[in-house]
């Protein structure tokens, strides 16, 4: 059965959960936080998390649960659009009070679309995250922060796009300084040895901003139309 057409109550016995058994409703009016929390605690109190799935629709919140779980796998069915209201960073995927392994986070085929207003901080902030899958489509976040920003992770394959050429450009005109930023969460834990599959980063300040960062691969892609720099190493 494909993905696509996967719930929760047409698979018994099967390790499957819908987000919507937790209260969402994914029509961009209701808020949605109670409900993403309590499938996140959910995942987080499971001995072997099930995949957690998301069917089509708008999931309004504003405070991000952490989706950073060991072993879990939370996966978008159809067009999934995470839209956040507040003021921190729009989806969370780890602590730094603890490493996580072996997490997905959409797929390459079907990548989570991130919608964050100019006030917000970043699309995405990954941190602790080893040996993992993240697959993101940023459509706006914070005027001063990154689509994707990478505080520390290790050996963990990325499938981000940070683009205004998507359907309908910066979600409210929210345009993200960096498309992608890795960067270490202290001296001597920096991002590394990550690889980020064909990057697609259109019209941001800076495309690629590197950081105190070893090892990572860029494979394919593009860094294009940044005002500043395509790519950036410092430190």
């Amino acid at each position: 059965m494909a993905l696509t057409q996967i719930t929760t109550r047409q698979i018994k016995n099967f390790p499957i959960v819908s987000v919507k058994d937790f209260g969402a409703v994914g029509d961009g009016v209701v808020d949605d936080t109670a409900a993403l929390q309590a499938a996140s605690n959910y995942l987080l109190a499971q001995t072997h998390p099930p995949t957690l799935v998301f069917p089509s629709g708008v999931y309004k919140y504003s405070v991000s649960p952490n989706w950073a779980i060991t072993n879990a796998v939370v996966v978008p069915s159809g067009d999934v659009r995470l839209r956040y209201t507040g003021t921190g960073n729009a989806v969370i995927l780890g602590t730094d009070a603890f490493d996580i392994y072996n997490f997905t986070f959409g797929t390459p085929e079907n990548k989570f679309i991130v919608e964050a207003p100019s006030s917000a901080q970043h699309g995405v902030y990954v941190t602790s995250v080893h040996h993992s899958t993240i697959s993101v489509n940023v459509r706006g976040c914070g005027s001063t922060s990154a689509g994707l920003f990478v505080n520390y992770a290790v050996c963990t394959d990325f499938y981000p796009t940070v683009s205004a050429n998507e359907a309908g450009g910066w979600y409210l005109g929210a345009t993200p300084k960096y498309g992608i930023y890795t960067n270490r969460q202290a001296p001597g834990v920096p991002t590394s040895y990550c690889v980020f599959h064909t990057p697609i980063i259109e019209w941001t300040e800076y495309g690629i901003y590197s950081m105190y960062s070893n090892g990572n691969m860029y494979v394919g892609g593009n860094a294009e139309g940044c005002a500043k720099n395509g790519l950036y190493i410092g430190a």
